[in-house]
C-alpha cells in the first residue's frame, strides 16, 4: 500500500498565505470583515496543494487529514504572521491608531470626548512589549488554527473521492 504525501510543505505554504492574509494593510481589514475567509483560503489551499502530491495509487482523502492540515497551516500562519506584525509595529509603528488619528482630524472631531482623544493620542507611542507579543501570538493561534481547519474541511466538500456506484453486471455466457 502507498503511503501519503507529507503534510508539512502544504501546511507551510498554506500558513504563508495566512500570514499574509492577516498583515497586508488592507487585505487584513477585508480579511476580518469576511469573517476571516483569508484564514480559511489558506486552509483550503494547503489542502490543494496536499491533493495535489497525490498518485493514482495513493489511498483515498479523509476529513480528518483535511481538518489536520488546515490547522497546522492555521498554527504556520498564526507564528509566522505574529512575528511579521512584530517587525512591521517596530519599523512602521501603530499604522492604524495613526489612520485613525487622521481621519478624526480630517472630520475635525468635535463630537468626540477629549478623554478618548487623550487615549487615542498615547496608544500612537505605546510599544511592543513581550506580554503584548505572547498575547498576540496566543490570539492568532487560537483564530487561525479554528478557521484554518474549517477551510481544510471546506475543502475536503471540493476534493473527497467521489463514489460512484457502479450498474449490476450481467454474468458471463457459458456455452
Amino acid at each position: 500500500m502507498h503511503r501519503k504525501p507529507g503534510k508539512e510543505i502544504p501546511a507551510l505554504y498554506g500558513g504563508i498565505i495566512i500570514a499574509l492574509m492577516i498583515n497586508i494593510p488592507g487585505l487584513n481589514v477585508l480579511n476580518y470583515c469576511t469573517c476571516c475567509a483569508g484564514i480559511m483560503l489558506g486552509g483550503f489551499l494547503a489542502v490543494m496543494f496536499y491533493k495535489n502530491d497525490f498518485t493514482p495509487e495513493t489511498p483515498p482523502l479523509e476529513s480528518n487529514e483535511c481538518l489536520i492540515i488546515g490547522g497546522l497551516a492555521g498554527f504556520v500562519g498564526a507564528a509566522i504572521g505574529t512575528v511579521l506584525w512584530a517587525i512591521i509595529l517596530a519599523i512602521f509603528g501603530n499604522y492604524i491608531i495613526n489612520y485613525v488619528l487622521d481621519l478624526l482630524k480630517q472630520m475635525g472631531n468635535q463630537d468626540i470626548p477629549q478623554y478618548y482623544n487623550d487615549l487615542l493620542n498615547q496608544a500612537r507611542y505605546v510599544r511592543l512589549s513581550v506580554l503584548g507579543f505572547m498575547l498576540e501570538m496566543l490570539k492568532n493561534i487560537i483564530i487561525d488554527i479554528i478557521f484554518g481547519g474549517l477551510g481544510g474541511l471546506i475543502a475536503y466538500q471540493f476534493f473527497k473521492p467521489r463514489y460512484h456506484v457502479m450498474p449490476p453486471q450481467q454474468p458471463p455466457v457459458i456455452r
